[in-house]
């Protein structure tokens, strides 16, 4: 089944409602699974929370148990929702009956519950982003400043705009963990 692709979802919701209806006897749960993770990987902001939900809640049409484990790298969904910082999502699995405290036997994450998911996950990023900025602070400390007056245009270059952008998303999912961990502890 992975190897359709699921180009449905771009077109439009009820495409994906048909597509489901016509395949039900040869689309599995791991199948559904993965259209959720999709889903969530396609509508990555927590503003297209309502477009997530649409496809959520087509796919759950048919009961789904969300603790279960995916195929890749991410044990389920909810571990992926936390990943992505779709804030709206993780409380939307859980209230479609995703338990925080389900232990995964997933390889690298065995035995651990999505808080402790999120402490590691938290202190993966933490140590990834501070490496990052101060890499670029020791760039900046070369600058020669008085090159620059208060009128000049600067430029970045697309790998400068890229670690910014990858820096900011790693800003996001560092408050939306801490903000998790506090409601879920």
């Amino acid at each position: 089944m992975k190897k359709i692709r699921f180009d449905i979802m771009e077109q439009n919701v009820g495409s994906l409602k048909d597509f489901l209806q016509k395949n039900e006897k040869i689309i599995t749960d791991a199948d559904r699974l993965f259209m959720i993770a999709h889903a969530i990987a396609w509508f990555y902001v927590d503003r297209d929370f309502n477009e997530r939900k649409k496809v959520i809640d087509i796919v759950l049409e048919k009961p789904l148990d969300l603790n279960q484990e995916l195929e890749g790298s991410i044990p389920t969904l909810l571990f992926f929702a936390i990943s992505n910082a779709c804030w709206d999502t993780v409380n939307y699995f859980i209230s479609k009956g995703a338990d925080i405290y389900y232990k995964t036997n997933y390889k690298s994450y065995k035995n651990i519950n999505s808080i402790e998911y999120a402490n590691i996950l938290l202190q993966e990023i933490k140590t990834e982003l501070f490496t990052e900025v101060d890499n670029k602070l020791e760039d900046f400390d070369r600058l020669e400043l008085d090159l620059i007056d208060d009128n000049s245009q600067g430029y970045i270059t697309t790998n400068e705009f890229y670690a910014i952008r990858r820096q900011t998303i790693m800003l996001k999912q560092v408050i939306f963990i801490d903000e998790f961990l506090r409601k879920y502890k």
